[in-house]
């Protein structure tokens, strides 16, 4: 049996005059078979680019935006609040959309269940260098509801318990502050009056220090005052740095990526598909010829 095999493959050449073929690559034989299966081809390339197209058209646009939001603090590099914190508590929000909570969310955000279907995912970020503010992508199906999701996500930060009672601590603190240093200058000022009045008078002639050191400690005083009430004039809670750009292309789908996606890569599979054909073809006629003989 093995001795009919080699002779069917070897035909009337002699033994010397084999000529092994099986590892080049004839690429003329492989334009041939690809102009054969050229039905095939087409076929699968013209089903996926227009399977990719209806999607284009049917899948529901998304549009992205995003914004910066500035901690809480009470000048200076002093924050009452890390970003990481505020970053957990966005991530929560965006777990309820995730899950489908959308009443709940609504009820935290104070808006109507209608406006929170229209986003699709919120996503904060920390940016390096940056760790006192937070960047919020929003990817949303309307981008109308973009400014109204952005002002409710400041809001429930702000009111955070937590965040509130912080602030207002913050906020007894330095009216405590300021009212002690204007009480120091009020009094200060009025023992200086005294004493200059006194020294007109001649009254007193020594007082064991300098006048003009007293008239420092004010100027000082007065210092701290102005940066007291600038403290706490700007103890706010989340602010927006950076306002949203309301988009007015859709961030996805990318039509032109898609398509353009699929075609190569149902070209490559029709390829693919029309080689495994033709050798499989090839591999069952040589199977057939062997075991007739």
């Amino acid at each position: 049996m093995k001795e009919d095999r080699r002779l069917l493959y070897e035909g009337k050449r002699d033994e010397k005059e084999y000529l092994y073929y099986d590892d080049e690559i004839d690429l003329y034989e492989i334009f041939l078979i690809l102009k054969k299966h050229i039905r095939l081809i087409g076929f699968v390339v013209l089903l996926a680019t227009s399977l990719s197209i209806a999607y284009v058209f049917l899948a529901t646009p998304t549009y992205k935006s995003s914004f910066i939001v500035r901690m809480p603090s009470v000048g200076g590099d002093k924050y009452i609040f890390s970003v990481e914190e505020a970053k957990t508590n966005i991530d929560n929000l965006n777990m309820f959309i995730k899950q489908g909570r959308y009443e709940e969310l609504a009820g935290l955000l104070n808006l109507h269940v209608s406006d929170v279907k229209l986003v699709k995912s919120i996503n904060p970020s920390v940016k390096r260098g940056k760790e006192h503010f937070l960047e919020v992508s929003l990817i949303v199906y309307n981008p109308g509801i973009i400014e109204k999701f952005k002002d409710a996500i400041i809001s429930y930060l702000n009111n955070n318990p937590f965040v509130q009672e912080r602030i207002n601590m913050e906020r007894a603190k330095l009216f405590n502050l300021k009212k002690e240093i204007e009480a120091k200058i009020k009094s200060m000022d009025s023992m200086r009056r005294i004493l200059e009045k006194n020294l007109k008078e001649g009254k007193v002639k020594d007082y064991g220090f300098n006048p003009l050191e007293m008239e420092k400690i004010i100027m000082d005083l007065k210092v701290r005052l102005e940066d007291t009430k600038t403290r706490l004039a700007t103890l706010k809670g989340f602010e927006v740095a950076v306002e949203p750009v309301i988009p007015t292309k859709p961030h996805s789908p990318k039509a032109l990526l898609i398509v353009g996606v699929s075609f190569l890569a149902s070209l490559f599979l029709a390829i693919f598909l029309a080689l495994f054909v033709e050798w499989y073809k090839n591999a069952k006629k040589r199977h057939k010829e062997v075991f007739s003989e």
